[in-house]
């Protein structure tokens, strides 16, 4: 419905301040598509403190960026490497896992002891996509992920935990059908 022009007209000062937040609020400053998929995480863990050491297999970066609920500390890069490729499998302790840019910058990250590893932003602010991807196990096995990241700093937005664990979970999105990382067995075939 279209309003004639002395009804517009008509509106004071304070109405139009209103209406200009509420079409603000209502319509640009949301993402429902980013709500939904962190919803859909799931609560926090309450044994596991919010930190380094909560929600290993969970894509970091959806909620370490800017709008998401730890936007205070936003991540360039995360992810978590498992020890096997079983639904009840640990994180790998002490993976490093490596970076090298499309501007040919260089980064490092050791996993903790749930697996989890991450580069914060400050530290890669200007992160050049694609990216590779290498890692190297406290045994000394070096793999190579065969394809570069093109545009997603959350490894565990492809690279889910396997059906099963109770880290899984549901999602429709065919991109992340690619099974977790883990470093035991690579030389029979594992991810990356």
């Amino acid at each position: 419905m279209v309003m004639p022009y002395k009804t517009i007209r008509r509106f004071s000062p304070f109405a139009w301040a209103g209406i200009v937040a509420f079409a603000c609020t209502f319509m640009s400053c949301t993402d429902p598509v980013r709500s939904q998929r962190i919803a859909a995480l799931g609560g926090e863990d309450p044994a596991v403190p919010t930190g380094p050491l909560h929600r290993p297999g969970q894509p970091c970066v959806l909620c370490h960026s800017s709008g998401g609920p730890a936007s205070s500390a936003p991540f360039a890069i995360a992810g978590t490497i498992f020890e096997t490729n079983s639904p009840d499998s640990m994180g790998a302790n002490g993976v490093q896992v490596l970076f090298i840019d499309a501007a040919s910058s260089q980064r490092r990250s050791d996993t903790n002891e749930v697996g989890n590893f991450f580069i914060p932003e400050s530290d890669w602010s200007d992160l050049t996509f694609p990216f590779r991807v290498g890692l190297l196990s406290m045994d000394g096995k070096q793999v190579a992920m065969n394809s570069t990241v093109n545009r997603e700093g959350s490894c565990n937005f492809c690279h889910r935990p396997v059906p099963g664990s109770p880290l899984a979970l549901p999602t429709d999105d065919p991109r992340a059908s690619i099974p977790q990382v883990f470093v035991t067995a690579q030389a029979a075939g594992g991810t990356p």
